[in-house]
């Protein structure tokens, strides 16, 4: 029964510190981590590499999978892109089964308590970064240990070695099926294909299974590992489906040539191992693992595009993913206005098609919170639109320029882009503390945040999609102004007068209320800015006005 517990902790050791280096690896993505794989992987050669060492630093490629599920689904790599990034997560997958081959995990205890220290002593962020990381490692290299000690009671168990000596995929090819079913059950169940294989190696070193049959355990572990990102991408796009169906699709392949070839393979290896001078159990199982995750790559490298064909045909999108980059090119002191126009405009035009999409995803969002996916989409979106207007700012800024009245009119424009990104964000994450609070919109609340959604988003097609800027719209932004804030006066008058209503959700809706009269506003500010250039009005209207005594 000790032995038992002892392996039991050690695998909750083993899991624990997957998750500590996992919530390290998380948090590095929202920006950070995103752009130096941006930077850093310019071609699919360096994708794999950086799945590879990814996975390696953090020894969990369902963690690598996850994260490739989210970025996926926001549109930060393509689908295409993050068959690279899988095959390089699948190879680093091995190392825990070299970890434990080779017996370095007896500096597990080391490790932890000099990461520990470091966490405690150290101020600086990446240092403390460094602390975590060892200590997450320590804690894996220590279950490992602690499994591999504990399972040594197995073989003086002459039930359990009766028990497991008459399932040898050695000299049966229903054992070997029935261990690799086993294999795929097993590391579904405590979702780590690296915990899976600590273990096999470490029965295997006790001399009481085969390496036929710890081969075909390991070789089932590869589809099993597969569950965690199934489970990541139920609430992602089609993007991140399509990522978790290819991991899911490469395993499935990779786990039928291994059945297929298994017995030849096998003998290869053996042969290999006598070659070496090395022929322990432990070593021929991790250099199996090693010559599976060979052949997967070999398999799918060449043919990534087709298999990115297929999972598009298999998983249709529901909603669309823009991917087009806001370009802003450089202006020059001797460009005149229309050329100014020229280059600026398609700019514009890009902000337009993003915040189409964000404030319709973000309605959908409230109405819909289960599409968390398209919550991620409006919060990339939005970055999206902060990048460009930086960029903007930037270009306009070092123009040295005089046709500031046009340069301003772009300014502007790119100004109240960037605000409507922000108000599309806050409205979506209102929908997502609708779902937190598990409040539900009744049916008089949805048809008002229908009709507050229905009268802004034909304002922003008119205005900012159609260019149509008149006094006509100008005076029906301010109708809706109103409306909106006659709406929140009602509520707010609710909440002063009745008690038998959900606070928190009508202050949500408030809420709501006022992103959507904002985003209102900026419209009107297009409006107003595009009038005053078609007038000639001056950039500092302010000061003509006081100079006038208006």
């Amino acid at each position: 029964m000790n032995h038992f517990l002892m392996l039991l902790a050690g695998l909750a050791f083993f899991l624990f510190g997957m998750e500590k280096l996992g919530a390290l690896l998380y948090s590095y993505t929202g920006g950070t981590l995103e752009k130096k794989i941006e930077k850093y992987t310019k071609n699919d050669f360096t994708k794999v590499i950086a799945g590879f060492i990814v996975t390696t630093l953090f020894q969990s490629s369902s963690a690598t999978t996850v994260i490739l599920v989210s970025m996926t689904s926001v549109g930060l790599i393509s689908v295409v892109q993050s068959i690279s990034f899988l095959i390089g997560a699948n190879i680093g997958s091995i190392t825990t089964a070299w970890i434990v081959a080779i017996k370095i995990t007896r500096f597990g205890i080391y490790l932890f308590t000099f990461g520990l220290i470091g966490k405690l002593v150290f101020k600086k962020r990446k240092l403390k970064d460094a602390g975590v990381f060892m200590v997450g490692l320590g804690l894996i290299f220590f279950g490992l240990e602690t499994m591999s000690g504990a399972l040594g009671f197995l073989r003086d168990n002459p039930a359990v070695v009766e028990f497991l000596s008459g399932f040898d995929a050695a000299s049966s090819v229903f054992s070997m099926v029935l261990l690799t079913l086993f294999g795929v059950l097993f590391t579904a169940l405590i979702q780590s294909s690296g915990a899976t294989a600590a273990m096999v190696i470490a029965v295997a070193a006790q001399g009481l299974i085969s390496i036929h049959s710890g081969a075909a355990i390991v070789l089932g572990s590869t589809l099993g590992t597969t569950v965690t990102a199934f489970l990541a991408s139920l609430g992602s796009s089609a993007e991140g489906k399509r990522t978790a169906f290819l991991q899911v699709f490469m395993n499935v392949v990779e786990m039928v040539a291994g059945v297929i070839i298994f017995y030849p393979s096998i003998m290869l290896l053996v042969k290999f191992g006598e070659t070496v001078g090395n022929v322990e159990a432990g070593f021929m199982i991790a250099v199996y693992m090693t010559f599976l995750k060979i052949l997967l790559t070999v398999t799918v490298f060449p043919f990534r595009q087709y298999f990115a064909s297929v999972a598009q045909k298999v998983i249709k999108k529901k909603f669309r993913l823009i991917r087009t980059p806001i370009v802003i090119p450089e202006i020059g002191s001797s460009d005149t206005s229309e050329t100014i126009i020229e280059k600026l405009t398609p700019a514009t035009e890009i902000y337009m098609k993003y915040l189409t999409d964000m404030l319709a995803y973000s309605y959908i969002v409230i109405r819909k919170p289960g599409y968390r996916s398209l919550f991620e989409k409006v919060e990339r979106y939005e970055q999206v639109l902060d990048d460009g207007h930086n960029d903007m700012v930037k270009k306009i800024n070092l123009s040295c320029n005089d046709n500031t009245r046009v340069l301003w009119l772009f300014l502007k424009i790119s100004d109240e882009a960037e605000s409507m990104g922000d108000h599309a964000r806050e409205i979506a994450k209102y929908g997502v503390r609708l779902e937190n609070t598990r409040n539900k919109l009744n049916e008089e609340q949805k048809q008002l945040i229908h009709g507050c959604f229905v009268k802004v988003f034909m304002q922003f097609h008119e205005v900012c999609v159609k260019k149509n800027y008149t006094k006509e719209l100008l005076s029906k932004s301010e109708d809706i102004e109103r409306y909106l804030r006659a709406k929140k006066r009602e509520f707010y008058f609710t909440l002063c007068s009745e008690h038998d209503h959900d606070q928190k959700k009508r202050l949500i809706i408030v809420d709501l209320l006022s992103e959507y009269s904002k985003f209102n506003h900026s419209i009107k500010r297009i409006i107003q800015v595009n009038l005053d250039h078609a007038e000639g009005k001056s950039v500092y209207l302010w000061q003509h006005r006081g100079e006038n005594g208006v």
